[in-house]
């Protein structure tokens, strides 16, 4: 009498995948950030300011600058993050340079403001809070650009409607500007004679707290490692002192005068050195 065969487990093929991805795996992996968002994200920590990230700083953490760019005009297309022009200040220590703000750090700036205010006599009612939503959603949703032109911004407030009723209304979205103005959500390009027509650059309520901040911090730094005998500052000493007139940490600082060239990093038996540039010492 023949025996009953023992059931066999299915051959797997040679080319079957014992652990195949499953969507939820494909999702989660595709939400991971980028090199270029992970480095945003992590300068952004170090800011306490509205985490404002300089363009610079990244470039110094991802050295290949066009891959970074063409990653950061990716998330700006996609409305995942804000390039903004970031206001020069009266000393040479800022010349124009380019920051990045995460979208959902946008949006909670707009939603403060429109819960408490900006300070500058910004009211906090439900016709400001409204313009604010319509800020948002018609304006910023619909354009990704630095900046904007005066006719763009109230055709975009006005929804794109561009009736004979609706351009007599016009003229109100001149005093929603100014509104926008002091809220610090928009600032007027100076550099008008590029333009035909008056324009603005978007910004944010925090971009002034840390344009003084960088700059007082840079010269701050700068003052302490010029006053040392050899020009140098052990970043230890530095992490251990508390800054006066800058709120930022000494990490992004540092970050920032080695982008700049003001100094450099180097090790030695003691830890990390900073070093100042022949230029800077002068």
């Amino acid at each position: 009498m023949e025996e009953a065969a023992t059931p066999q487990p299915e051959d797997v093929g040679a080319g079957a995948d014992p652990f195949p991805i499953t969507e939820e795996d494909a999702a989660a992996v595709e939400a991971l950030p980028s090199d270029v968002e992970a480095a945003v994200l992590h300068l952004r920590e170090l800011n306490p300011l509205g985490g404002l990230v300089l363009r610079d700083h990244v470039y110094s953490v991802i050295e290949n600058r066009t891959r970074v760019d063409a990653e950061l005009r990716r998330l700006r297309q996609e409305n995942r993050i804000r390039i903004m022009h970031v206001p020069p200040s009266s000393a040479r220590l800022m010349s124009g340079e380019v920051a990045i703000v995460l979208a959902e750090d946008l949006q909670a700036a707009l939603d403060a403001v429109a819960r408490v205010g900006s300070g500058k006599s910004v009211s906090t009612s439900p016709d400001n809070a409204a313009l604010l939503g319509r800020f948002r959603c018609q304006v910023l949703d619909r354009c990704t650009a630095t900046s904007v032109t005066q006719a763009a911004i109230e055709e975009l407030l006005e929804g794109g409607q561009t009736s004979a009723k609706k351009r007599k209304r016009l003229g109100c979205c001149g005093e929603e500007i100014k509104r926008l103005i002091a809220s610090g959500f928009l600032r007027p390009r100076r550099d008008v004679d590029a333009f035909e027509q008056e324009a603005f650059w978007f910004s944010v309520p925090a971009m002034g707290p840390f344009v003084q901040s960088l700059a007082a911090g840079r010269a701050e730094v700068l003052a302490m490692i010029k006053r040392t005998a050899r020009k140098e500052l052990r970043l230890r000493d530095l992490e251990k002192r508390s800054l006066k007139k800058s709120l930022l940490k000494a990490a992004i600082l540092v970050t920032d005068l080695a982008v700049r060239g003001d100094v450099s990093k180097m090790d030695s038996a003691f830890g990390p050195v900073l070093r100042l540039s022949v230029a800077s010492s002068s």
